[in-house]
């Protein structure tokens, strides 16, 4: 959900204020008051009365339907600055890289890295964690580790053509 954010009390009086003033003008001329009419009805000073255009606007939820059950929302319409489409299509083409990469390896070897960089889960466990699920001690997971990087490492550079990582 979003939070609404609140002018000053001084300030939402000065608005209703000039709003009713600008709506009891219109109905004496029945022409828009302009801000300088307002001032001299109100005795507001012209300069308050200009002030108050730039926090005067209507704030809508970003999860407010935009059409009456259209299910689509503000937010869906933003654009992610972000992000490009580009990007998210690279970012994932160079996962898969990594992914394959990783399939080539030994067992333990491919435990520690999906492991240790989260390839598939959002936790990265520790040396000791990885550790008990192969039972080894924390030392020989990290030198599993080292080994399985320097081997994917010689693959990427042998075939440097084929990966863009």
């Amino acid at each position: 959900k979003t939070q609404i954010i609140s002018l000053p009390v001084r300030k939402e009086d000065l608005m209703y204020k000039i709003k009713t003033a600008k709506a009891e003008l219109f109905q004496r001329s029945n022409t828009n008051p302009s801000d300088l009419e307002i001032s001299v009805y109100t005795g507001i000073p012209l300069k308050m009365i200009e002030d108050t255009h730039s926090y005067d606007f209507s704030i809508a939820s970003i999860d407010a339907d935009v059409n009456n059950n259209s299910g689509q929302t503000l937010g869906d319409m933003l654009a992610d600055v972000n992000q490009s489409p580009e990007d998210e299509v690279l970012r994932e083409d160079k996962r898969k890289q990594i992914v394959n990469l990783v399939q080539m390896l030994p067992h333990n070897e491919r435990i520690v890295i999906q492991n240790r960089y989260c390839l598939f889960s959002s936790e990265k466990k520790t040396l000791r964690q990885i550790g008990k699920i192969l039972c080894l001690s924390p030392e020989t997971v990290r030198q599993t580790e080292k080994r399985a990087i320097k081997k994917m490492r010689v693959v990427v550079d042998a075939n440097s053509e084929l990966y863009a990582i």
